[in-house]
């Protein structure tokens, strides 16, 4: 009996685990990652996940964007990888949400 309550809390322990390095911090990221995506607007400087730089030009289901060249491009919002700040460095959302996910250690 008591060999299957340890086994059982040793499962219980490595689901636990596995919620809190995992699972948790995923959905964090995700959460950032829409508010994001939701605080878009026109004049926004942006970054793709194909590494394009861009200029938000106008928002919806899709999202229109110029390049460089003045070309226009419709792309999706899932495609939207960064907001870049005026100075022209990326403001990493996503990688700020896991920093504050994982704790530092005081070695």
């Amino acid at each position: 009996m008591s060999s299957q309550f340890t086994n059982l809390v040793f499962i219980g322990a490595m689901v636990a685990i596995f919620y809190f390095l995992l699972i948790r911090p995923q959905q964090r990221r995700a959460k950032q990652q829409q508010k994001m995506l939701s605080e878009l607007t026109p004049g926004t400087s942006i970054v793709t996940v194909g590494g394009i730089f861009a200029t938000v030009v106008e928002v919806g289901a899709r999202v229109r964007v110029r390049v460089f060249d003045g070309s226009v491009l419709e792309i999706a919002k899932n495609a939207i990888s960064n907001v870049v700040d005026p100075a022209g460095e990326e403001l990493d959302v996503v990688a700020e949400a896991a920093d504050e996910a994982v704790p530092e250690s005081d070695e």
